[in-house]
């Protein structure tokens, strides 16, 4: 399993508050690879933005995303933003259907805290 990575900071608006959070690639326990993310100043876990369905083969940069629930303000941001970018492939599973998205390294900002 590979170290996790910090792929960039931003700020996420969420329920009414204001959050600085890492973007971080990690990996699940199978490898499969996971985007999760956390506050920077105090690296609590902030969401799991990526769902590990091993039976759904994925290219290198793609990921099944969730959002819904908690995530779906985060989903809509980073989409907004164009970090994440929605395929047309969606991925069933229990009740509902989830997104295949590109993860765009170029959208993302380095080493600053994005201002929004």
């Amino acid at each position: 399993m590979k170290e996790p990575q910090i792929l960039g900071k931003m700020n996420i608006d969420l329920f009414g508050s204001h959050y600085h959070v890492n973007l971080i690639l990690a990996s699940y326990t199978d490898g499969n690879p996971a985007l999760i993310m956390n506050e920077v100043e105090t690296e609590d876990p902030f969401a799991t933005l990526s769902v590990n369905i091993p039976d759904v083969p994925l290219e290198e940069g793609y990921f099944i995303i969730k959002n819904y629930s908690e995530n779906e303000d985060i989903y809509n941001q980073l989409v907004s933003r164009g970090i994440l970018v929605p395929t047309t492939q969606v991925i069933p599973s229990g009740y509902c259907s989830l997104p295949v998205c590109k993860l765009n390294l170029d959208a993302l900002p380095k080493n600053r805290i994005e201002k929004i």
